[in-house]
């Protein structure tokens, strides 16, 4: 499978609070992560920002191969990520109130796995 990514910020907002990258666990399964700040909020930039980076990075060093596992991985981090996000948006004025989305697809070798939480979506496109 090949993976590829785009943002655009749009014609209503002047800039771009999105996040996305990929990355590869010691496996070789591949994690891609798509982070929309919530716009027209405190630093969803700075939130969508640290959800891929932080999870993307625990994804590198784990060794995870079946779905049961990615999936209770997935919660895991998510949940873990949100405690996280909201104890800076409390530490920080310039922080408070930031929020951001997530889609994220882990691909196997004969499945993919996908999350989403917030309004962003991940479709699946054949032929």
């Amino acid at each position: 499978m090949k993976l590829a990514f785009s943002t655009d910020k749009g014609t209503r907002r002047a800039d771009n609070q999105d996040y996305v990258d990929v990355f590869v666990n010691k496996n070789g399964l591949q994690l891609a992560i798509v982070a929309d700040g919530v716009g027209g909020q405190n630093a969803g930039d700075v939130a969508a920002t640290m959800a891929v980076s932080h999870i993307g990075n625990d994804w590198e060093t784990s060794t995870l191969q079946g779905v049961a596992e990615v999936k209770e991985w997935i919660y895991a981090h998510t949940q873990r990520e949100n405690e996280l996000i909201l104890t800076a948006a409390k530490r920080y004025k310039t922080l408070q109130g930031m929020a951001t989305t997530l889609v994220l697809a882990v691909v196997l070798p004969n499945q993919v796995v996908v999350a989403n939480l917030g309004d962003s979506r991940a479709y699946m496109l054949r032929n």
